[in-house]
């Protein structure tokens, strides 16, 4: 992620919105633990940019059902995504960083409709980009985690929630 979004990109974010900043100073004086912090941060800072932050909040008002097929924005195809999705992918590359931080960058990949590089995901787990079917996604909020979905194995049954198919 270091050369994909840098923390100076999320600190920059902070320092230009004051309405954030605010928002995450009064988080961090709840007395809360770092963890108890970052899931009031998903909560409260997707609700305040209206993002989707789990996979069943992304639906297509007229179909109200799950959306499958691409947006373009901005010149570009955009597959639309959640915070809890795009945490879990970096959860799993930055395992050992500050939940806060994780949850924030989550938030602003969704916010500015950006992905985790899903390469570099396959390539920590493998060595390459690909060897499974594709990677689940269980847990709730901040407690996602994510599960390389081998040929054979069901998803479903692993506890997932969500899916993402490997593509070639």
């Amino acid at each position: 992620m270091e050369g994909f979004l840098s923390e100076n990109v999320i600190q920059q974010w902070i320092a230009e919105d004051e309405k954030l900043s605010d928002a995450l100073v009064e988080i961090e004086n709840l007395g809360l633990s770092e963890k108890e912090q970052a899931e009031v941060v998903f909560h409260r800072i997707s609700d305040m940019y209206q993002l989707p932050k789990m996979p069943n909040d992304i639906i297509d008002e007229d179909e109200d059902e799950a959306i499958v097929e691409t947006y373009t924005g901005e010149g570009e195809d955009y597959d639309p995504s959640s915070v809890y999705q795009e945490l879990g992918l970096i959860k799993y590359l930055n395992p050992d960083e500050d939940p806060r931080g994780n949850v924030l960058m989550a938030i602003y990949l969704v916010k500015n409709k950006l992905h985790v590089d899903i390469d570099e995901v396959y390539i920590k787990k493998y060595g390459s980009k690909k060897k499974s079917r594709g990677i689940g996604f269980k847990g709730e909020n901040t407690n996602v985690e994510i599960v390389f979905v081998d040929e054979g194995k069901s998803w479903f049954e692993l506890g997932c929630i969500l899916f993402m198919r490997s593509v070639d």
